[in-house]
């Protein structure tokens, strides 16, 4: 928890190819400490290069991160008191106040059920030339500095480098602001594109495990449904509503669970259940499941 910062470092998973481009397994990504060691060095230089540039009243793009709004807090806090884990901080905690959640959750079987629920409270950090923080870092200066071959934003740092080592420093504009906005919703459009993609090859993976059954874990509750992250392979499918046959039930969105009005029994986030997988769809990129007990 250097700095009070939040440690996510969720298991993502990698698709693995064989030799005729057909995906042969999906697997967890290993992240280890070489990568962490040059992920710490590659924030200490997006830091430092935004105080450079705030030192000399350069116009160039901070990377900010917003706090979370205080509704948002305060459903996380009640989902949290629910699996025995206490939020402090009163109603604007810190990052710090994240952070321990996260050690204290660590080890724990809903680990990453828990990651997931604090991710879900935070705001998406953006660009602009206004400074207010990177909250999940605990970084009062922050800017993208290390990726100028591939992202834009990191390029215009470099040339706002550039300027002030050449003496030519520029005022603050409100070109910069537009920048800012319009590369925040680029780099979301780019996100969405490599999720679908993503989505895409894992059905394109599960299309021959139709009537297959597999265990998963709860990974998200919704009044429509519920969705299923399984256990051995790492793909993310859902059970509609409708195809829970023997119950009516009833969304807790404070508890994250949906509740039988006849026979009580829950479904709950980070609960493990047995499915059986009904249909994947590559065009609409989904994987339906239903209840396989």
């Amino acid at each position: 928890t250097r700095r009070g910062v939040m440690d996510f470092d969720r298991i993502e998973s990698q698709i693995v190819f064989n030799d005729n481009g057909k995906i042969d397994d999906i697997v967890a990504s290993v992240r280890n400490d070489a990568h962490k060691l040059i992920e710490e060095c590659m924030l200490m230089a997006n830091q430092a290069t935004a105080k450079f540039l705030a030192h000399n009243e350069e116009d160039f793009l901070y990377r900010i991160h917003p706090k979370p709004t205080a509704e948002k807090v305060e459903t996380t806090r009640q989902f949290l008191t629910a699996v025995g884990l206490t939020l402090e901080g009163g109603v604007q905690p810190e990052s710090k106040h994240f952070a321990k959640v996260l050690l204290d959750a660590k080890g724990r079987d809903d680990e990453n059920i828990i990651k997931t629920v604090v991710l879900r409270t935070m705001k998406q950090a953006v660009y602009t030339p206004a400074n207010e923080g990177h909250f999940g870092l605990a970084f009062e200066d922050y800017t993208h500095f290390t990726s100028p071959i591939r992202r834009y934003p990191d390029l215009l740092v470099h040339r706002a480098i550039n300027r002030v080592l050449n003496k030519n420093k520029r005022k603050p504009s409100k070109k910069m602001i537009e920048t800012g906005v319009h590369l925040s919703v680029t780099e979301r459009r780019a996100n969405d594109a490599s999720r679908d993609v993503e989505q895409w090859l894992k059905c394109e993976y599960m299309r021959d495990k139709v009537g297959d059954t597999f265990n998963g874990v709860i990974s998200g509750v919704a009044g429509f449904g519920i969705f299923i992250e399984l256990t051995d392979v790492f793909v993310e499918g859902m059970i509609a509503m409708r195809d829970m046959k023997d119950d009516y039930y009833i969304f807790d969105d404070i508890h994250h669970k949906l509740k039988g009005e006849r026979t009580g029994r829950t479904f709950q986030l980070g609960d493990t259940i047995k499915i059986q997988v009904a249909s994947v769809s590559l065009d609409d990129r989904q994987m339906v499941f239903v209840p396989a007990d």
